[in-house]
Formats: structure tokens, C-alpha cells, sequence
């Protein structure tokens, strides 16, 4: 695993500080634009940087939960449109998805990017309950509430993988 020195929250990059104590509960605190991970002293190097690591997934995990439903039911509302359930997932290859059942999946690194781009992946997956498909019609029910979704996407192109710094 490579270095963990920063990492993306919200569409900034933060500093992220690695600090052996000897408590057996590895801890995250994010004060001072930084975030403090708390690791057990009996961890060193690699192994330290991995735990880092998987705590730090976890905890934008369980903040991606909150807002990512938050924002959806709130879109969803917008949009008129209801779905089945949403889960927060860690993807390879995609921000999001809909289900023809109107189960809705999202990657947890969402959180990670900006606002827009993660309101733009919520619109997006929560205009196929209207259109199954990427047809014209889909997209301009997205342009609908979404008006700059071009500018997002150029973003997820250009930026997508700092967001897999974890």
C-alpha cells in the first residue's frame, strides 16, 4: 500500500496524520482540517497504513450513509420519483446504480468528491427510475434538475480516481 498522506472529503484534499497510541481502539478525529487517525502503537510501517486505511474507509462509510441518503430523499422528492432502498457500497467501477426493483447503490467514495458531483450522481441514478436507459429523454430529465450535470461528469473524468486513495 502506498503512502497515506492526504486524502479527498467533500472536494478537498485533507492531511492525513498518523498518530501511534497505545490504546486498543483505533480512533479517527477530523479537527483542524486534518484528519487524526488514532492507531495502536503495536502497529508499525505497512501494517499501520493499512489499518489507517480501512478505518478511514469506514468512517466515510458511515458519513456517506447520512448524506447520501439525506440528499437522495430530497432529490427524490424534487424529482417525483420513489425507490425501494439505498445501499452505500465500495465499487471498482461505478459511482452508482438503479436496480428495475428501484434499489439504488452508491459508492461510499462519492462523499469524497464535490457536493455538485455527488448531487449530479444522485440525480443521475434517480432519473433511471424515470428512464431505464441513457436515451435522450433520460438525459434531459437529468439536465432538468440538473442543469450543469456536464460540468460533474468532466469532473468524475478528470479527478474520479483521487477519490481511490483508500
Amino acid at each position: 500500500m502506498k503512502k497515506l498522506d492526504n486524502i479527498m472529503y467533500r472536494g478537498q484534499a485533507y492531511e492525513v496524520k498518523l498518530i501511534s497510541y497505545p490504546g486498543k481502539t483505533n480512533q479517527i478525529i477530523f479537527r483542524d482540517n486534518k484528519f487524526n487517525v488514532y492507531i495502536n502503537n503495536k502497529l508499525q510501517g505497512g501494517r499501520a497504513t493499512q489499518e489507517a486505511a480501512q478505518h478511514l474507509k469506514s468512517w466515510m462509510t458511515e458519513r456517506a450513509e447520512e448524506v447520501i441518503k439525506k440528499r437522495t430523499h430530497e432529490y427524490s422528492n424534487l424529482i417525483d420519483v420513489s425507490y425501494n432502498t439505498i445501499r452505500i457500497k465500495d465499487t471498482k467501477t461505478r459511482w452508482g446504480s438503479c436496480s428495475s426493483k428501484g434499489n439504488l447503490n452508491f459508492n461510499f467514495r462519492i462523499l469524497m468528491a464535490p457536493e455538485q458531483v455527488m448531487d449530479y450522481i444522485i440525480v443521475h441514478e434517480l432519473c433511471h427510475l424515470k428512464h431505464m436507459n441513457h436515451s435522450k429523454e433520460f438525459w434531459n430529465t437529468v439536465a432538468q434538475y440538473m442543469p450543469q450535470y456536464e460540468k460533474q461528469k468532466e469532473w468524475l473524468k478528470v479527478n474520479g480516481m483521487k477519490l481511490y486513495t483508500i
